[in-house]
């Protein structure tokens, strides 16, 4: 499932044109896997945390979303939707969970620097060596946000 978001990720990004008749199928198996693995993630307790792969598959999703966002009509399939993708997938993505309590009392900085925005040169925030459910979410809810200030149109 890594190497199939991977790929789409990849074909969003340098081959768009080929990808747009069927980015409204991406995006709903995106967000709905998005909102599974982030819903399973929350209902774990600390003593059973979801496996590491499943949140890089969950943060993958969100890095998804936020690439086809990045285009107009990938952020025309989403902006509909965003009450829909906030509420199933983003905001359980957000919530701290009993793991997170754990990690925190563990150390602070780390978990920060794992659950945080990030600030890189990528507008999705994404990080090859970060694959924080959370992070990500929040990145694209970031990207979402922005782009709706601007009336959705930046970017093409």
């Amino acid at each position: 499932v890594k190497r199939v978001i991977q790929a789409m990720q990849s074909l969003v990004t340098r081959h768009r044109r080929h990808v747009d008749t069927f980015l409204p199928a991406v995006c709903t198996h995106a967000a709905a896997l998005a909102s599974a693995l982030a819903s399973r993630r929350l209902s774990s307790g600390a003593d059973s945390p979801i496996p590491a792969v499943q949140s890089r598959q969950c943060a993958l999703c969100f890095d998804l979303l936020a690439r086809i966002s990045e285009t107009a009509p990938g952020y025309k399939l989403l902006a509909p939707n965003f009450g829909r993708l906030l509420e199933s997938a983003v905001y359980p993505a957000l919530c701290a969970g009993a793991e997170d309590e754990a990690d925190w009392e563990e150390d602070e900085e780390e978990y920060l620097r794992r659950n945080l925005p990030a600030d890189s040169d990528d507008p999705t925030g994404f990080n090859e060596e970060l694959y924080a459910p959370r992070q990500s979410a929040a990145n694209l809810l970031g990207l979402l946000a922005e782009r709706g200030s601007a009336g959705g149109s930046a970017g093409g």
